[in-house]
């Protein structure tokens, strides 16, 4: 019996070994926490149903499902044939070709468990997301609920603090009201108390001028007595200088004329005692007339006149008392 024709051909699952699917991780949407002012939240996507997941799930495993099965199958025919109708263990080839069919078969098999996992963990991540959402929801509720608890809260805050207000604005206006009248009161009653104060004052006053224009009065008659006897004392101390000193002036005229006198006396006698002194020196001029025989007769001519002209003559007569003056 010749070998079979099914074992040139390796089974599809051998010629195509299916690769590990890569797990990709789905973004998680973040949760907004604390105690601060409601914010609002943007619109939350669109949370699958567990129904939608597996329906995904299902489209994207089944035609590998399927594929493995049919190569299961094929495989499970192929080996039926061989080992029932060939004898294909006695040969090399056919062993050889059944180990790679368990190789296959057991790939196969490890290929399902990872989907079933991944399908798994699939449907738990749905679930996280699901609760994730839900406490999302949660927690959005609760944020509205108290922003209305709050806002209801203000508005009645702000009822009662209007009604307060007015209620003190009331109160304040009835007290301006009565202020503005006992001010009033206040006034007139002051101003009356200031006119009689007034009155009282200026009419001291007045007394206090009168009395003190009295005393002014008295003070000057009294200075301008004293004044006019001192008037008196210096008038007659003056009068007694004046006639003092009248005296004295006649007294020094009469002095001058006699100073004035004796002043021309002198100057008479003094003009006739020059002209004979000038006679006698024209007198002896001419007698020392210089001679060409005698030089030193001349000279010393010369030098007695020149003496005698330098020295004063000695028959002026002596200035009196009344010219030294």
């Amino acid at each position: 019996m010749g070998e079979c024709s099914w074992s040139r051909w390796p089974s599809r699952a051998a010629r195509c070994p299916r690769r590990r699917r890569q797990r990709r991780p789905r973004p998680r949407a973040e949760l907004t926490a604390g105690c601060g002012p409601a914010r609002p939240s943007p619109p939350a996507p669109p949370t699958p149903t567990p129904q939608e997941v597996a329906a995904e799930v299902r489209k994207r495993l089944l035609p590998d499902l399927r594929h493995n099965a049919a190569a299961v199958e094929a495989m499970a025919v192929l080996l039926d044939y061989t080992t029932n109708k060939l004898g294909a263990f006695a040969a090399p080839a056919l062993r050889r070709d059944l180990e790679k069919m368990k190789s296959d078969m057991a790939n196969t098999v490890i290929q399902l468990e990872e989907a079933r996992t991944q399908y798994r963990l699939l449907e738990e991540e749905h679930g996280r997301h699901l609760e994730e959402a839900a406490l999302q929801r949660a927690r959005r509720d609760d944020q509205d609920r108290a922003l209305a608890e709050l806002q209801q809260r203000l508005a009645g805050h702000d009822e009662l603090v209007q009604s307060k207000v007015s209620a003190l604005r009331a109160q304040m206006e009835g007290r301006e009201v009565e202020a503005a009248d006992a001010v009033a009161a206040a006034t007139r009653g002051l101003r009356e108390e200031y006119e009689l104060e007034l009155d009282r004052v200026s009419r001291r006053h007045e007394q206090t001028l009168a009395a003190a224009l009295a005393a002014a009065r008295a003070d000057a008659d009294r200075e301008a007595a004293q004044r006019a006897q001192e008037a008196a004392r210096r008038e007659a101390e003056v009068a007694a200088q004046l006639a003092a000193s009248g005296a004295a002036h006649a007294a020094l005229r009469e002095q001058s004329r006699r100073v004035v006198d004796s002043m021309r006396s002198d100057k008479d006698a003094r003009t006739q005692a020059l002209a004979g002194a000038a006679a006698s020196c024209r007198t002896r001029w001419t007698r020392c007339a210089p001679c060409s025989s005698c030089a030193a007769t001349s000279c010393r001519s010369r030098g007695e006149r020149t003496t005698r002209s330098a020295s004063p003559p000695t028959s002026c007569p002596p200035r009196s008392s009344a010219s030294a003056r």
